[in-house]
């Protein structure tokens, strides 16, 4: 693999980053994204998401904390975008856990990390799954042990001002599985 050194523009931040190429499925096609490999800054929402995660994480267990990944990052803008573009709210299908998150206003990832955890109150500890007939498996994945890695990303289309897409990995909500 040939190292390019590159001034890498994400719709989070400018970085200086080694580069390489990697194909992401989508959709059923390959997409090609320039990744970054060492990154020296993250944004201030980049930070606050990962701080906010490893709260939530905390509350039910010690153990590794999440981190972000700049591949994941990518492969979320990529169907984020797709979102934008084709004015839908569906999952991508990748091997990735996934939340999706919409706003009608301005949105940060600690925005769509705090409507997520707000299922909590549908999660019920005793059997470790969702209360009968209630949603709660974006705050599972929010707090699934055995994901270490996150990305995220944001978009906006004719419907919503905001679209957050975070990718998880491992990913999730395993049926038959707990969530730590």
């Amino acid at each position: 693999m040939k190292i390019l050194k590159i001034l890498f523009l994400s719709t989070l931040s400018f970085v200086y980053a080694k580069t390489n190429i990697v194909l992401i499925p989508m959709n059923g096609i390959l997409i090609p994204i320039v990744i970054a490999e060492e990154r020296e800054v993250f944004s201030e929402d980049i930070t606050n998401m990962i701080t906010r995660n490893n709260e939530i994480r905390r509350e039910v267990f010690t153990g590794a904390e999440i981190k972000w990944n700049i591949a994941i990052e990518a492969s979320a803008q990529v169907h984020a975008d797709y979102l934008a573009q084709n004015n839908l709210f569906t999952h991508s299908g990748t091997s990735y856990g996934e939340n999706l998150y919409a706003s009608g206003a301005e949105a940060s990832f600690v925005d769509a990390v705090n409507a997520w955890y707000r299922e909590k109150a549908e999660y019920n500890t005793n059997t470790k799954t969702c209360n009968t007939g209630k949603t709660c498996g974006h705050y599972t994945q929010l707090i699934w042990k055995d994901t270490l890695e996150v990305g995220c990303a944001k978009s906006s289309s004719a419907s919503w001002k905001t679209i957050v897409v975070c990718q998880y990995n491992p990913p999730g909500n395993y049926i038959g599985q707990t969530a730590f």
